[in-house]
């Protein structure tokens, strides 16, 4: 049997532009600069479900696909089976007496198009800001929250050319080969495109291999997209 839709369900750009502010209060403010470069969404949710802050790919996510989507300040799927899923993987996360093996899940969710997208499901605390009328000796309270991570694989990362230079000692000509492979270019599409021989392609990225200390394009590509080079489109030059 298909999925069935929520009929309740916000619209996705609704649903994003009901999240809350970009500029959150603690403890996410002096992180969300960096957040916001990560390719992968990340949302932060209370037991309830209830979105407390999102980054910049989360809200991309939202905004462009109905896989995910918020009603009434709630995180949920597009489809009602998925989202009581993922309601209980955030309840699981944030019960007090849950074993610590039990505070993560995973699960794959689908829009209304097919296409799947995977979410993983942690256990984080935080410690509250201690209202001004609150007493000296009366300490942050900490409370457990989840965190989301959302992936879209729909949506490929930005490889900075420049964070590869940096890391790996890459001229700009082999950056640029390890951006294009990383990104799913073959070889000989990238020589076209950059104006020089299948030869010299093939030269540099043996040079961009002997530099990474990987043997084979398939692992070039995990180590870039697995690391600080691969960013949330449209950051990696700021």
């Amino acid at each position: 049997m298909g999925h069935q839709a929520d009929p309740t369900i916000d619209p996705p750009r609704e649903a994003s532009a009901a999240l809350p502010p970009a500029a959150p209060d603690a403890p996410f403010e002096a992180l969300a600069g960096a957040l916001d470069l990560l390719p992968q969404g990340v949302i932060a949710a209370p037991g309830d479900g209830r979105v407390l802050w999102v980054n910049r790919a989360a809200r991309a996510l939202l905004a462009a696909r109905d896989a995910l989507a918020v009603r009434r300040g709630i995180l949920c799927c597009r489809w009602p089976q998925e989202s009581q899923a993922l309601q209980a993987l955030i309840a699981a996360a944030t019960a007090p007496e849950a074993d610590a093996g039990r505070r993560s899940g995973a699960l794959c969710v689908a829009d209304s198009e097919g296409r799947v997208y995977a979410l993983s499901v942690k256990a984080a605390r935080i410690e509250s800001r201690a209202s001004p009328d609150a007493g000296a000796d009366n300490a942050p309270a900490a409370r457990r929250i989840a965190i989301v991570f959302a992936a879209d694989p729909y949506q490929g990362a930005e490889i900075s050319t420049q964070a590869l230079s940096d890391l790996y000692g890459l001229s700009p000509c082999e950056a640029r080969v390890a951006a294009a492979i990383a990104a799913g270019r073959t070889l000989q599409d990238y020589a076209a495109q950059a104006g020089v021989g299948l030869g010299t392609a093939r030269w540099q990225l043996k040079r961009v291999l002997e530099k990474t200390g990987t043997n084979r394009q398939a692992e070039l590509v995990r180590l870039v997209l697995c690391g600080p080079a691969a960013v949330l489109p449209g950051a990696a030059a700021e």
